[in-house]
């Protein structure tokens, strides 16, 4: 008898510890009433259950955020897969709700399938909400459409004419990889369509890479040469989003390598040599840049007068970005 009222208390007690951890983490999602949004998504991209169920059932219904069932059904999955019973969340199927979305709310699932992954998509059915503008990786530019290419590009530049550029390599964009184009985001930032495999997505953007050597022969399609790609390789090493954008464009460049990935690939060496110096000497490589940047100021890129000319526009812009992410590098340093 005593041993079961023993056994009876520690049942109780470890119910008590699992209900205080639940509150404990859920308090850091919520406070005074108010659902902090960046703590939840943060617990629930950890794998913490509750916090994946309740990401799940807030966006589907629209309590505390913004109701978007593409995001809801990224988390749904999540929370299915993780051995939680949706059905207490949503009466009908994930297929069924699949084809109930908006075109917002399916960018914004293929945003989330994309960065964060972790979907077993076995048994679902992808509507034609999702699919690419065309079935296959469309035939190389002929000839003919290289030079009109050439045509329209001619005396753009993403700088003083961004809307017609993007315009124009929109057009490119889905007539080489047979996909819709984001404006103001790169190529290889680009969101992969919802269910597509990583490889079927890299090899759509060969197609795009290999058009845009045979249009631009003699430059670097990318502004800001080695100061932005040195930017970019150092920025992955802390940065989440930087990181993305690196890996992505190396294993895009296993199947086609590109000024781009070998840029990035030269940075990334450069980057990792970075690790070994001192938080005081990374402050001083930034001053350097800061420097050549021209800028007055380290906090906003602000040259002095007239030390800039328009052709040197972009490196010092470069230079400036630079200095800002080896001062935020050395931060990072320091707080490791």
């Amino acid at each position: 008898m005593l041993k079961r009222l023993a056994l009876v208390s520690a049942l109780l007690l470890l119910s008590m510890d699992i209900a205080v951890a639940q509150t404990r983490y859920q308090g850091h999602w919520v406070s005074d009433g108010e659902l902090n949004e960046n703590h939840l998504l943060e617990f629930a991209q950890n794998g913490h259950v509750p916090a994946i169920t309740d990401a799940a059932r807030r966006y589907l219904h629209g309590d505390g955020v913004e109701r978007n069932r593409g995001i809801a059904w990224y988390w749904l999955k999540r929370a299915q897969q993780a051995g939680v019973d949706i059905s207490s969340i949503t009466p009908i199927s994930l297929n069924q709700l699949l084809t109930q979305m908006t075109e917002g709310e399916g960018r914004a699932l293929a945003y989330h399938a994309d960065h964060y992954g972790d979907l077993n998509l076995n048994g679902i059915e992808i509507p034609a909400l999702f699919d690419p503008l065309t079935p296959n990786i469309p035939e190389p530019l002929s000839d003919q459409e290289v030079a009109k290419f050439i045509e329209k590009f001619e005396g753009l530049d993403r700088k003083n004419h961004n809307q017609a550029y993007s315009a124009v390599e929109s057009d490119l964009y889905a007539r080489t990889a047979g996909l819709s184009f984001s404006r103001n985001i790169s190529v290889d930032g680009q969101i992969a369509p919802f269910a597509m495999s990583k490889e079927a997505f890299a090899r759509r953007k060969c197609n795009f890479y290999r058009a845009v050597e045979r249009i631009f022969p003699q430059e670097n399609y990318l502004l800001g040469g080695q100061q932005r790609t040195r930017h970019i390789a150092l920025s992955s090493l802390f940065n989440q989003a930087d990181t993305r954008y690196v890996r992505d464009v190396l294993y895009t460049g296993q199947f086609c390598p590109n000024r781009e990935s070998e840029g990035i690939s030269t940075a990334l060496k450069w980057a990792t040599q970075q690790e070994q110096r001192s938080p005081d000497a990374l402050r001083a490589l930034a001053m350097e840049h800061l420097q050549r940047s021209g800028s007055v100021s380290p906090d906003r890129f602000k040259p002095k007068v007239d030390v800039m000319a328009p052709e040197d526009e972009v490196e010092r812009l470069y230079h400036y970005r630079l200095a800002k992410t080896l001062r935020a590098f050395a931060a990072y340093k320091e707080r490791q």
